[in-house]
């Protein structure tokens, strides 16, 4: 390449965050040790040298893409929650992580809702946990039915808590989305335990809306 190298290309393409775990094969004449060895330090999974066979260079290929797709399989069933099926709380630190970023790019704002399930404890205790499995699935499915757009993001944090971003989404918005939310989980219809103050599941919501700031962290949302 007339103006940068393969190494030099490799290492700009992984500097981009979402390109780090890319699977990078070099293919080159340069058959030293130590330029196997600089390729790979810079992140390649394979090192091939010419000459070459194509059926070999394919049945690596085709190796490394099975390697990656089993690596992503693995990893996204590491931030899904099991009971829910909703993405758990390691999932939802990498999005609001990333949300953050992009509505402090483009000036947008970002909302984060913190859902917790009313009298849970009470629930747990009066119907035993297989109810209470079923109840946090229910919760569950009808937060992320109203949470539809492409930058809504729905998690369970843990326990009987949900967590919530809402991406370009300022606090009125927040505030129509929240009743919504609420709505849909009343609608339920799903019995209390005996002596609860309510007739009906229902939820809290805690939110927070805010426009990130330049050069500041999601820590100090």
């Amino acid at each position: 390449m007339p103006e940068m190298s393969g190494y030099m290309l490799c290492e700009a393409i992984k500097k981009e965050s979402l390109n780090q775990e890319t699977p990078f094969i070099f293919v080159t004449a340069l058959d030293q040790t130590s330029e196997e060895s600089k390729g790979l330090a810079l992140g390649a999974v394979d090192y091939i040298t010419k000459p070459y066979s194509l059926a070999i260079v394919r049945a690596r290929i085709q190796n490394h893409l099975e390697l990656y797709r089993t690596r992503d399989a693995l990893k996204a069933l590491s931030l899904i929650d099991s009971l829910t099926g909703l993405p758990n709380r390691r999932h939802f630190e990498q999005v609001y992580s990333y949300q953050w970023m992009v509505a402090q790019r483009h000036g947008r704002p970002i909302t984060v809702a913190l859902v917790d399930i009313d009298y849970f404890k009470q629930y747990n205790d009066g119907f035993g946990h297989q109810k209470g499995d079923e109840c946090l699935q229910s919760v569950g499915k009808a937060l992320a039915s109203v949470c539809h757009r492409s930058m809504d993001f729905v998690a369970r944090y843990g326990g009987e808590e949900f967590v919530i971003v809402l991406g370009d989404t300022d606090t009125a918005g927040a505030v129509l989305v929240g009743q919504t939310l609420l709505n849909s989980v009343r609608q339920l219809a799903i019995e209390t335990a005996p002596d609860t103050p309510i007739s009906v599941v229902s939820i809290s919501i805690g939110m927070a809306s805010c426009y990130p700031r330049r050069n500041r962290g999601s820590e100090f949302f």
